[in-house]
């Protein structure tokens, strides 16, 4: 029985062979666009799942309440994990982290710029699930300047050598000893070093670090089985309000597994997890409703098939297992090619997206019964509603006249028409949009200009300051340099935040600042421009006057109309910094984010402050002389010192230039992929239309009426379609393009032309869906369509 019902829906797939192909394909290509974007979304969701105490671990962030507005901070300070554990038995374990490890590395004749590390605690491999290779877990961190490398972080230096009690000499001063070698982080981490570095190395002469104002490690903590972390943190919820009451700060328990999905201030992953989600939910519905559609319009050609078959003794149960499983076979099939082309597709789209993910995290058994489970289902519930149609259909009533079920088919397949039109049109609009926010973020003005500028990474010379003023003057000689300075931060690479009051002002408040401590020739160097005041002198470096300029932002955040003349108070209760100018907002974190308040304060001569970057502004066309020279110098100056060029500004608008464009690439595939799907759907739809109306084409062209006529007459009704499917879409494009934009501190306007044109896009893959069978139905002798009837 089972064999007959196959050959039947074998047979029946080949006689109505162009439905089956349209089907076949929509399918199988819907159903590989869903198991992409699926497993993309649902990596996106994996995030830190893979620590085997993942549910009990939380990051301790802080809100500190300001008399304007509520500052969320994922740093806290120092002390505050081990006070938590001694005063509190729910929490089993801890360990702080902060990732400002960089500098220059050095072994043997190998020596690089590195900044892709952090500073911990040892019992960060007790809290997660970190695999070692070399070493022991247990004390790898315990002992000053210890240092722990990933595995291929390890063979870049030592390559297949042991590198357990080696040497890695960091800014020609930090002889760091190598104790443990662990396993590469995978990609779905949230904390992902290179390398691990003691946090006591860090912290060691660092006043802060006694100082619970100041806020510049992270603090995770582990929570024993069974504590409830909602109550526990509602429990210590104002802890830190002990030991400052200037400033409430309460204190925040975030999950572990839900740190990359968390919306911050200015970074929403998850709106863009759910912008994938409903973009794979909405091609899955395209593609269904499409398979639907067209297996109910096509039951109109075969109802004479069926009521021969009522006729001749088919019951109602063989009638409906037939075209049930015909309709599972077909989504099977779709399942096996759609499953082919996501696996031979699945690396280039990652790639696509800027996201490595193994191939077997693809081949997930669970997932993959789970999808087979929704695909046959699919397939069931459109044998069911096909069945529900023909199956109480009287066999003399269709060997006569079929007009009345020929008008409920097409009563049906309206709304499913209209909701692909709808789909497709939302995703053309999200995509116009997703590349115009592209192109803004290209465009963008940093604030400063980033061409030309080559950045050093330098060891330490703190001890070495007259001879750096010096190489800095001799730089300035040649040709092809325009300026230079020194700093103890880059933008983008590092930033230190400080924390200051208003000097002589009833404002109690502290008002944390991006800091950074320079030379006169800062704004020289970036071109950045002087809104109101003076810029530094060195004058002012040589009376040692502490002074500093602040951004736009930063003025706005203290409320004073003229910053300048006004004072700061630092918090460690050092000289008051008088602000001498204000300077334009400039971009020192990637472009994805709003521009913080900034404290640019001038190097004093007695300063004891570290600057580990050098900055040199070349002339157009003198980048590569300006680096050999900028080189030699360097040699000669700094013989013993350890140095290293790298890419200066790129990570300012690259990583989030990469996201809109990741985003932009997988909505414009997806949405082509949805058109295309719509427009099968509408190709096929046509020409079981034309087919029923052959008799109907063949009278009006007796009649007179001419190919554009006919054309019109068959294309009137999916316009119309199409039409209302406009309509509906408007109004829910702008939320969904809302929605998406949010992930974004600086964003493109949404414009009406924009869904002008989308509209178009619409009507002409339409009218291209159309033509081919309309235009030759138009041209059709009348005599044959008479005929034929």
């Amino acid at each position: 029985m089972i064999r007959y019902f196959f050959k039947l829906a074998i047979r029946n797939i080949q006689k109505y062979r162009v439905n089956s192909i349209i089907n076949l394909l929509g399918l199988s290509v819907g159903f590989a666009a869903f198991i992409l974007i699926a497993n993309v979304v649902r990596f996106e969701l994996s995030y830190d799942r893979y620590h085997e105490k993942s549910d009990r671990i939380y990051r301790v962030d802080v809100d500190i309440k300001l008399s304007k507005e509520t500052e969320y901070w994922s740093s806290s300070p120092y002390q505050m994990g081990a006070k938590l554990k001694s005063e509190y038995p729910e929490i089993e374990n801890y360990f702080r982290e902060c990732g400002l490890m960089l500098g220059v590395f050095k072994y043997k004749d190998l020596d690089f710029f590195e900044n892709t590390g952090i500073y911990a605690d040892n019992s960060i491999f007790e809290v997660l699930t970190i695999p070692f290779i070399l070493g022991s877990p247990r004390e790898a961190l315990s002992d000053i300047y210890s240092i722990v490398l990933t595995e291929k972080f390890a063979k870049k230096y030592f390559g297949d050598k042991n590198p357990i009690g080696e040497s890695l000499i960091i800014d020609n001063k930090f002889n760091y000893t190598v104790t443990g070698v662990i396993a590469d982080f995978p990609e779905n981490s949230s904390i992902r070093p290179d390398y691990i570095g003691s946090i006591q190395s860090y912290v060691k002469d660092l006043r802060q670090a006694q100082n619970w104002g100041s806020h510049f490690v992270r603090t995770y903590i582990l929570l024993k089985e069974g504590v409830d972390y909602k109550e526990f943190n509602a429990k210590i919820k104002g802890f830190l309000n002990q030991f400052d009451d200037e400033n409430p700060r309460y204190l925040r328990f975030n999950p572990l597994i839900k740190i990359h999905t968390n919306p911050s201030k200015d970074h929403n992953i998850w709106n863009i997890i759910l912008l994938f989600g409903a973009t794979a939910i909405l091609i899955l519905l395209i593609a269904s409703l499409n398979f639907i559609t067209l297996t109910n319009a096509n039951l109109v050609t075969r109802i004479k098939e069926i009521k021969v078959q009522k006729i001749l003794g088919g019951t109602k149960r063989s009638i409906s297992l037939q075209h049930i499983g015909e309709s599972v076979l077909i989504t099977f099939i779709s399942f096996d090619l759609g499953l082919f082309i996501a696996e031979r597709t699945f690396v280039p789209f990652c790639m696509a997206l800027n996201r490595t993910i193994e191939l077997s995290y693809f081949l997930d058994i669970k997932f993959m019964a789970l999808l087979f489970a929704i695909i046959m289902l699919i397939g069931f519930v459109s044998g069911i509603i096909s069945v529900s149609k023909i199956i109480n259909l009287k066999p003399l009533m269709v060997l006569g006249d079929s007009d009345n079920m020929q008008s409920r088919i097409r009563y049906s397949k309206r709304i499913p028409v209209i909701i692909q039109f709808f789909i497709s049109i939302v995703l053309i609009v999200a995509t116009i949009v997703s590349y115009k926010q592209m192109n803004y973020l290209k465009n963008k003005d940093l604030g400063f200009e980033k061409d030309n500028i080559i950045c050093c990474s330098i060891g330490n010379i703190n001890d070495q300051k007259e001879k750096l003023e010096l190489f800095k003057q001799e730089l300035l000689r040649n040709s092809n340099i325009e300026a230079a300075c020194y700093a103890n931060t880059v933008p983008y690479l590092n930033n230190i935040v400080n924390a200051y009051k208003k000097s002589a002002d009833a404002d109690d408040n502290l008002y944390n600042f991006y800091y950074c401590n320079t030379d006169p020739d800062y704004l020289n160097t970036y071109k950045i421009q002087l809104i109101r005041g003076e810029s530094f002198t060195q004058n002012q470096v040589i009376q040692n006057q502490r002074v500093c300029l602040i951004n736009e932002t930063a003025q706005k955040m203290l409320g004073w109309e003229n910053a300048v003349g006004r004072q700061l108070e630092p918090t460690d209760g050092g000289t008051k910094l008088t602000i001498i100018g204000i300077i334009k907002d400039y971009h020192i974190y990637s472009i994805q984010y709003k521009i913080p308040a900034l404290c640019v304060e001038l190097s004093r001569a007695n300063s004891t402050r570290r600057h580990d970057f050098i900055m040199v502004r070349t002339k157009s066309g003198g980048l590569i002389e300006g680096k050999k020279y900028a080189t030699g110098k360097l040699n000669e100056f700094f013989p013993d010192v350890p140095y290293a060029f790298f890419a200066f500004g790129n990570g300012l608008n690259t990583e989030a230039i990469s996201s809109a464009e990741g985003i932009g690439r997988v909505l414009s595939f997806f949405s082509t992929i949805a058109i295309i799907i719509a427009c099968m759907g509408v190709f096929g739809l046509v020409a079981i239309t034309v087919k029923q109306k052959t008799k109907e084409i063949g009278i009006r062209k007796v009649l007179g009426a001419s190919v554009s006529k006919i054309f019109g007459m068959i294309s009137r009704e999916f316009l119309i379609l199409l039409a209302m499917a406009n309509i509906l879409a408007i109004p829910v494009a702008l939320y969904v393009l809302d929605f998406f934009l949010q992930n974004f501190a600086y964003k493109t306007t949404v414009q009406i032309t924009d869904f002008v044109i989308a509209i178009v896009l619409s009507i002409i893959f339409t009218l291209l869906a159309i033509s081919y069978h309309a235009i030759k139905a138009a041209r059709t002798n009348p005599v044959d369509a008479i005929k034929r009837e």
